[in-house]
């Protein structure tokens, strides 16, 4: 077992239990025991390597034939915000994702979502006789700074009491192909970096943790999106700052569009719908799928995409008049799917801004209130909700800019991955054309599509 990065003091457990009412449901369900003889799709398969899919993050369908796949609809809300009811909501969702855990981990980055999971649950834990863990990976950012010096240099700010173990991320050898990752009957994981996950998953069982806790979801749910102009025009001050903070990041065409979505907001509902689509989702306005994707599976992927594009334009249409709302929604569904169907490994993962109360809770609520024009910067301002989650003591000690981690996750992505034999001998991917894909989203997906159909063969199913 390796020794601590750093210790600190006591913790213990929260009760609570969770709920996958917000996550797709499977009808019939299936079970990793269950598959032994049957056959899963390879034209199914095939819509994971959409464009919508691979871009949203989702699973599109179930990859065995008789097997349905439905998405609850959980509406946007107007509702007033208050904060002393948004921490009671956010403790409350930590704790029915610690449930009974008598040593909980978190992964924990320095940033604002992950250093709240670890507050609360530092505070849930006080006094009870169990010790929170806090988890580094510590990889350089693009600005050249390591996740573990801010990380390390928060806790100290911040004063909570926890042990503090790292691996580092910079540190490629063991990292590419760690041995198999768990497997799921629902279908191909969809989230980046599996493996890195996977190690960190690792360490947490040979610590003894019996749960890990994550800030995922947080930027979904409680990010300002973006045309919020038209929802603070009865704000002057805050709109004035808003927009300021809108031409910081996109000069004169971050204005222009805020400009356009107030017009759009004078025509009919379906064409503001297609006008705030293409502003947006340029990219999901074309329904052609990776070039790797082999030809005989081409045509019905490009008519599920364009089927799929024209439910979630009628939704808009449907739910979303103003263009904040539909960015909002967009935001955070379809729900994160991994989520709902994996943990990296044996010790089980939670995320508290994906809990679904919570989520549900927080869509309710008004999207002008996520953006706070007091706060000292852009990142502040824009996370809001989450900044109002710390006691006004602290605040001053939180990270002022958010650390991006593309370079060090594109390296991981791209050196994570094996061979794609068993898509390329069942016709499903093209191996003429894959050195054409440079997108290491489309190779991560890729390779987590040929990582289930081994999982699949393995566990006794075969290809239709």
């Amino acid at each position: 077992m390796p020794s601590p990065t750093r210790s600190r003091s006591d913790a213990g457990a929260a009760p609570g239990a969770g709920s996958s009412a917000l996550y797709p449901t499977y009808s019939p369900p299936v079970s990793g025991d269950s598959v032994v003889g049957r056959a899963f799709s390879l034209d199914r398969l095939a819509r994971y390597l959409s464009t919508p899919s691979i871009s949203f993050e989702f699973h599109p369908v179930s990859p065995w034939p008789d097997v349905s796949l439905r998405r609850p609809f959980v509406p946007i809300g107007d509702q007033p915000w208050d904060e002393d009811r948004l921490r009671e909501e956010f403790d409350a969702a930590v704790g029915r994702c610690l449930g009974p855990a008598r040593r909980p981990a978190v992964l924990f980055s320095g940033g604002l979502d992950s250093t709240a999971v670890l507050h609360y649950t530092a505070r849930r834990c006080a006094g009870a006789g169990a010790t929170p863990v806090a988890l580094v990976i510590d990889m350089v950012d693009d600005a050249g700074v390591r996740s573990s010096t801010v990380a390390l240099r928060l806790l100290d700010d911040l004063g909570v009491d926890c042990e503090v173990y790292s691996l580092d991320g910079e540190e490629m050898e063991g990292w590419a192909r760690p041995g198999p990752l768990p497997w799921s009957p629902t279908g191909p994981r969809i989230g980046g970096i599996p493996h890195i996950l996977g190690r960190i998953n690792a360490l947490a069982g040979e610590l003894g943790c019996d749960v890990v806790l994550t800030g995922d979801g947080s930027d979904e749910l409680f990010g300002a999106p973006r045309f919020l102009g038209t929802r603070l025009v009865r704000r002057p001050r805050a709109l004035l700052r808003y927009l300021r903070d809108a031409y910081d990041a996109g000069r004169w065409s971050a204005l222009g569009v805020e400009a356009l979505s107030a017009v759009a907001g004078l025509l009919p509902r379906a064409v503001s719908s297609r006008l705030y689509w293409a502003c947006l989702w340029p990219e999901l306005c074309e329904v052609t799928p990776t070039p790797a994707l082999a030809e005989g599976h081409r045509r019905a992927v490009e008519s599920w995409s364009a089927n799929w594009l024209r439910e979630q334009l009628a939704n808009h249409t449907a739910h979303h008049r103003a263009w904040y709302r539909a960015d909002a929604w967009d935001a955070c569904f379809p729900i994160d799917d991994d989520m709902g169907n994996f943990s990296s490994g044996g010790v089980p993962e939670r995320a508290p801004f994906l809990d679904p109360a919570f989520v549900r809770y927080g869509l309710g609520l008004d999207c002008g209130g996520r953006y706070h024009a007091g706060l000292g910067t852009e990142y502040h301002r824009r996370k809001g909700p989450v900044v109002s989650l710390y006691p006004p003591s602290a605040r001053a000690a939180l990270p002022k800019v958010k650390q991006l981690y593309g370079k060090a996750l594109a390296r991981h992505e791209d050196a994570r991955l094996g061979g794609l034999d068993r898509c390329v001998e069942l016709g499903l991917v093209d191996p003429d054309r894959v050195p054409e894909v440079r997108d290491v989203a489309v190779l991560g997906r890729l390779q987590a599509v040929e990582d289930w159909i081994r999982g699949a063969e393995e566990r006794g199913a075969h290809a239709t």
